[in-house]
This record gives structure tokens, C-alpha cells and sequence, in this order.
């Protein structure tokens, strides 16, 4: 059910100009348990990123390029959707609010970070106010919160101890003058104590906040403090009701407490704020180490992308042999590749839902089969495959673009042509240290660029190590970004091209950012499945391109090839790796 008419009415009720709301929780993840979909519950869209404004009378939904087609797909058409070359939420309060007479504009403060309320409190027009989303005054039935058991990450995986990135970081407190730092987000606490969860899903995070003081003892506060016993050394675990509590002592005694705005609720920081205390800002310290993997991690998630391999690879020769004979569906696909996964011991799940899209469903960036909107493979679909695994020692996320029989039309194939010279690209950079992303992002473009194409989603994002299959701080977008990318540091390489109700091609494997030579970068792509060669119009690719193409190819087989015990599976590969 949607719930837009319900907030009208509270908005009515309680005398207030609009609500916003966003896609989030108290932990700001970007995937959310399945009782904090709000975006869903307030205007039906279910992607993983975004904003809503509710007035009396009218609603509006505010994405990025990824969801454009899936939110006109999911929303009533009563909902106005605003896209990326539109304005944006806080633009688009500063266009419409003085026509508001100074309304008083809600929003719940429990689930934005403080960084996004602060640019909604400059805006001069609006009387904003932080209330709790009365969406729980709508809905009917118990709110079930996530309470699976957690474990610990064994040291054979994480690499370092907990203790040890305690010890480093209450160093850094130390030195900054600060009591301790306040952690909000569940892939800092998850990184911080070594251990997982499955508070979400998909990811295998644990939902609390953790206060780490300067001589590394933590304070970690969570819905079931039981679940912490025996699984950290130097720490107690209490109730959230008794963090206010905890909080009032810290600030009694003057104390200096670390926080990131962009990764702390603004409920907290407002709180602070008005209890005296005294907050100094800085980032949050866990972020860019969790992102340059240590050696046992690159190491780790090196043999989870061999193994996920090998699970792609069997799947790619089931898909080919069986098509002629069976209807294959896209949810048929979500559970054959997961069973082809799940033959690894290793094997946590799925890393994000799987994106199984074929003919008019592939142009949707991030589309989730469903019972009413399956769809079944046929000759002229172009099939789009975005999927990954966890690992107890790694995270994997790929994609591949297959084309059916009949899929091989030359508008498709030119498309698909750029976006691999794109995808190669980006894998054979060379650049100097201090380059970031968003310097590197043209070149996965610039062969689209070339044919008049482009694509409204980024380049790359950061990976974790069985953990968030998105984190940051790097990225490779046309967004500027001022992280440098670094030796260790994971990210994906997926350009694409999507023409909306036809199809959609993409590209994507994981790349290891690594020292080529003294203060000089490039990076290891180590996600080792074939690409369709298929499509391919070689006359458009450069030579260095089709070296690299067949060297990759190459790669694929001596590593995949060893692992495979059916023989008609290594002669496919064989051919599916052949050099073009």
C-alpha cells in the first residue's frame, strides 16, 4: 500500500506545508531493513537512493539517472518525478518554497545526516522542524526490527585485529584532542570490531552505534546488546534507551566528541548541540582505511572473484545449452546462478538483488525481477546479467551483456562496441598518484562520446571486503570527488548504454587499484568471466584494445579452466575466450 493520501492528511491535520523524506534509517545505509522502506511506503518507489516532498495537495520524487525509467514504472501518476538533469530536492525547495508563506516544512532528523539537514536550514523560506515519520501512525501491525544472530570475522579474513584498528584510531583521537568518536554507520562498526550480521539485506552488517574512546575501549549501543557477548574484547554492549544517558556523562564532563555531519543522523548532532556539548567535526576515521585493503584482504578477495568465476562461468554454459530447449524466465536465472553459487562453501549470499533483465527489462539500471514484470528470454532480447556474491573472504559484483540469436541488430552492436572499448579503457589507465576518479571517468566515456552516446549513472564505486558491495570514499563519476584513488583500493568499472523499452548493454568488473611502477598507478581487473564477443565490431577497436581484450580473455581460461571438472564446460570456455 501507498500512503501519500495519509500523509496529506497529517501534513493537514498538523498544520504543516510539506514533509520530506528519504531512502535511509538511523544508520544511513543505503539498504535499509524491509520496516524502514519509507520511500516505498510514501510514493511506491523501491530504489536504493533518493528523496520525497509531500505537500496538501501534490507529491514529488527526486532520483538519480539510474532510476529513471524503474520510478516511472513503480510510482502512481500522481507522484511529479524529477531525474538528474532536473533540479534537485534542495533546489527545487528553494524554487517553490517562498510561494509557502514560511511554512513549516517537516522532516525526520533521525534518518538524514546532519551534512543534508544543514543545506535545508539555509534555506531562508521554510520553518523547518524534525519530527518522527508518521508513517508507523498509518500502518497497522508490529514493526519487526532485524535481530539475527552476529559472528565474528576470523583474522584469517579481516587481516588485522579489531583491537589493533582500535588502537590505531584512539591514537589519531588522541592526537586530535578528542574523547572519542561517535560512529553511526553499520559498515564502520562491522569494519571496527571485526564481526557481521544480517541486519539488512544483502549486506552482512550489524545495525548499532559504537563510541570509540580515546584509550580504545567501546561503548556500542543496539536494539539487542545480547548479541555483542563474547565477541568484544575491551567494550560492553548497552541498550539504545541508554545512550542519552551516556551521552549526558561524556557531555558533563566537557569532553571533545569526534563526528562526521555526512555520517551522522542530524537527530544526534542537534541533540548534542542542545545539551552543550562539545562536537568537533572531522571524518569519520574508519572510512579510508576500510577502503585501502590490506594485503590479506586483496589476497581474499582475489580467490572470491576466482570462485565467483568459476560460478559464472558454469552458468554462462547452462544458459547457452538450455536456451534452445526450455522457456528460461529471469527469475529461472536468479535461482539457477544463486545455486551455482551456493556450490562454494564460502558462499553468504548475494551481494545486492539480482538484476536479471532481458529485451525492454535491461534498460532499467537497476531492475528486480518480479513475478509481474518476468520476462522470458527470446532471440532478439538482448540480456543484461548484474549480480554478485558474498564471500566470507570477498565481495563480488560483475556484469555481462549476452545477446540472444537475434539480438545482433548494428545500432546494438556500435552501442556495445563503445561501451567495452570504455570498460578497456578505464582498465589499462596508467596515472599519477593524486589523480581521483572523477579525472578518470572520461575515458570509459569517450568512446560512447565518439558514437554520440553517453550513459546517466556513475563509472565506478567502492566495494568492501564481505561487506558493502557500495562504499566510499573513492568513485570514478563525472561528479567531482576529492579522494585520490590508492593503491588498495576496490572499485567497479561498469560504463553502459540504455535505450528505454528496447535495451541495455553493460559492462562490469571489478579493478584493484595497484603501484605499476614507483609513483605510478593503474589497476588489476580480478573478476575473471568472459565478455560475449558476439556483438563486437573489431574494425572500431584500437589494437592496444584488442591486445588487452585477448589478454583478458587468456587470463580467463588459464585461471577458470583448472577449476572446472566437466570437460564440455572447459571446451565452451575454450571458445568463449577464443581471441578475436
Amino acid at each position: 500500500m501507498i500512503y501519500t493520501q495519509q500523509y496529506q492528511q497529517w501534513l493537514k491535520a498538523n498544520n504543516y506545508t510539506a514533509i520530506i523524506l528519504a531512502r535511509g534509517d538511523r544508520y544511513l545505509g543505503e539498504y535499509v531493513a524491509p520496516c524502514d522502506e519509507y520511500l516505498t511506503f510514501a510514493v511506491g518507489f523501491s530504489g536504493s537512493a533518493g528523496y520525497a516532498v509531500i505537500t496538501q495537495t501534490n507529491a514529488y520524487l527526486f532520483i538519480d539517472g539510474r532510476y529513471t525509467i524503474q520510478a516511472a514504472q513503480e510510482c502512481p501518476s500522481n507522484i511529479t518525478i524529477f531525474g538528474p538533469n532536473d533540479l534537485g530536492v534542495n533546489e527545487w525547495l528553494l524554487a517553490n518554497a517562498p510561494n509557502w508563506a514560511n511554512g513549516r516544512v517537516a522532516f525526520d532528523g533521525g534518518v538524514v545526516s546532519h551534512q543534508f539537514a544543514q543545506n535545508l536550514r539555509q534555506n531562508p523560506h521554510i520553518q523547518l522542524e524534525s519530527v518522527a515519520n508518521p508513517i508507523f501512525e498509518f500502518m497497522t501491525g508490529p514493526v519487526e526490527r532485524p535481530a539475527e544472530p552476529i559472528f565474528a570475522l576470523d583474522i584469517q579474513y579481516a587481516g588485522v585485529s579489531s583491537h589493533e584498528k582500535r588502537h590505531n584510531i584512539a591514537q589519531q583521537l588522541q592526537q586530535q584532542g578528542l574523547a572519542g568518536f561517535l560512529f553511526c554507520m553499520s559498515d564502520s562498526l562491522c569494519w571496527l570490531l571485526n564481526c557481521r550480521g544480517a541486519d539488512v539485506p544483502y549486506n552482512p552488517v550489524i545495525h548499532g552505534y559504537v563510541f570509540l574512546h580515546q584509550n580504545g575501549q567501546v561503548d556500542i549501543f543496539c536494539d539487542k546488546p545480547e548479541r555483542f557477548k563474547g565477541l568484544v574484547d575491551n567494550g560492553t554492549a548497552h541498550q539504545f534507551t541508554q545512550w542519552g544517558e551516556f551521552l549526558g556523562k561524556i557531555i558533563q564532563t566537557n569532553a571533545k566528541i569526534g563526528l562526521d555531519k555526512g555520517r551522522t543522523p542530524d537527530n544526534i548532532i542537534s541533540n548534542i548541540e542542545k545539551m552543550g556539548g562539545n562536537a568537533i567535526f572531522i571524518l569519520d576515521p574508519t572510512v579510508k582505511p576500510k577502503s585501502l585493503k590490506n594485503a590479506v584482504e586483496q589476497q581474499g578477495t582475489r580467490n572470491a572473484h576466482i570462485r565467483d568465476g568459476v560460478a559464472m562461468v558454469k552458468f554462462l554454459f547452462w544458459l547457452e545449452k538450455n536456451y534452445h530447449h526450455n522457456s528460461i524466465s529471469e527469475l529461472d536465472i536468479n535461482d539457477k546462478l544463486y545455486a551455482f553459487r551456493a556450490e562454494n562453501d564460502l558462499f553468504m549470499g548475494n551481494s545486492f538483488p539480482t538484476i536479471a533483465s532481458t529485451g525492454p527489462n535491461s534498460a532499467i539500471n537497476h531492475y528486480r525481477p518480479q513475478q509481474h514484470t518476468n520476462l522470458t528470454l527470446c532471440d532478439d532480447h538482448v540480456f543484461l546479467l548484474d549480480s554478485g556474491g558474498q564471500y566470507y573472504d570477498g565481495t563480488t559484483d560483475i556484469t555481462r551483456t549476452i545477446f540472444m540469436p537475434n539480438a545482433l541488430h548494428h545500432a546494438r552492436m556500435v552501442a556495445y562496441t563503445a561501451v567495452l572499448r570504455g570498460h578497456i579503457n578505464l582498465a589499462m589507465a596508467r596515472f599519477p598518484a593524486g589523480i581521483t576518479g572523477h579525472q578518470l571517468d572520461s575515458l570509459a566515456r569517450a568512446p560512447l562520446w565518439e558514437q554520440g552516446l553517453d550513459f546517466q549513472h556513475g563509472t565506478g564505486h567502492g566495494v568492501g571486503v564481505f561487506l558493502n558491495v557500495h562504499e566510499g570514499p573513492q568513485r570514478i563519476s563525472p561528479a567531482f570527488n576529492n579522494v585520490p584513488l590508492e593503491p588498495g583500493m576496490l572499485t567497479s568499472n561498469e560504463p553502459g548504454y540504455y535505450v528505454a523499452g528496447d535495451y541495455g548493454i553493460r559492462i562490469e568488473s571489478l579493478i584493484l587499484c595497484v603501484e605499476v611502477a614507483p609513483g605510478l598507478l593503474g589497476f588489476d581487473t580480478i573478476t575473471f568471466c568472459p565478455i560475449d564477443t558476439k556483438p563486437i565490431i573489431k574494425s572500431q577497436m584500437r589494437p592496444d584494445e584488442i591486445a588487452w581484450f585477448n589478454h583478458y580473455h587468456q587470463q580467463v581460461y588459464n585461471i577458470i579452466a583448472p577449476l572446472l571438472s566437466d570437460n564440455a564446460i572447459k571446451d565452451w570456455l575454450k571458445n568463449a575466450t577464443k581471441p578475436i
